[in-house]
């Protein structure tokens, strides 16, 4: 996935995210808010338990992502995957994502 644009809006950081597929990964530092705007996804989420549950994401679907759960996405159709995201500020110089698979 790429994020093909963004803007700090307060604490927040607002994006576009155009993508595929992403591995299974979660964030340490960032919680994010997906909303889909184009693409049909099947995606890999982290329940309150720790399990990775399998579930169709669709147009107009609102999805939180704490930090520290797993998530991954891939399209389903014949569209690129289309997100709206907005995460919380990460520290000055660090990196954290974690790959899973």
């Amino acid at each position: 996935g790429a994020i093909v644009d963004y803007v700090r809006a307060g604490a927040a950081e607002v994006g576009v995210l155009v993508m595929r597929k992403t591995r299974l990964h979660h964030h340490s530092h960032q919680d994010h808010v997906l909303y889909l705007v184009r693409g049909d996804a099947i995606a890999k989420l982290e329940n309150a338990a720790g399990q990775v549950e399998t579930r169709i994401v669709k147009p107009g679907d609102v999805l939180s992502l704490p930090r520290g759960k797993m998530h991954g996405f891939e399209k389903s159709g014949d569209e690129d995957l289309v997100f709206l995201v907005v995460a919380t500020p990460l520290p000055p110089g660090v990196e954290e994502t974690t790959y899973h698979e």
